[in-house]
């Protein structure tokens, strides 16, 4: 279940504190995808996309560039909220609103009951 929830949300960017730079969904893709990287790699992966943050404004290091040219396709139009916390979203939907019954809907592709 939180497999599925991590596949589709998505995260809005604050101060990138409670995001993992590499495994969060942060860019409309996870960086560690677009690398490649083996999951059992993925429990040594900590580091913040807060470290690549500076006056609000995504700092990307030019050898992630070099490693991911594409990368820039996917950040040129992030957009950092200053001094907000990073809020994670259902993308599924056009509003990217969460609500139990979507997901639940998602999940089983039938309403919940009602009792």
């Amino acid at each position: 279940m939180m497999q599925f929830f991590k596949e589709n949300t998505a995260w809005l960017v604050g101060t990138g504190e409670n995001i993992n730079l590499l495994l969060d969904n942060w860019c409309g893709k996870r960086v560690a995808d677009l690398l490649q990287i083996p999951q059992t790699h993925y429990s040594k992966l900590n580091s913040k996309l807060s470290c690549i943050i500076s006056n609000n404004q995504l700092a990307v290091i030019s050898s992630l560039l070099t490693l991911i040219p594409e990368l820039m396709n996917y950040i040129k139009d992030i957009m950092v909220a200053k001094n907000k916390n990073d809020m994670n979203v259902w993308c599924p939907e056009s509003d990217c609103i969460l609500m139990l019954k979507r997901a639940y809907l998602h999940l089983t592709g039938t309403p919940p009951s009602v009792s």
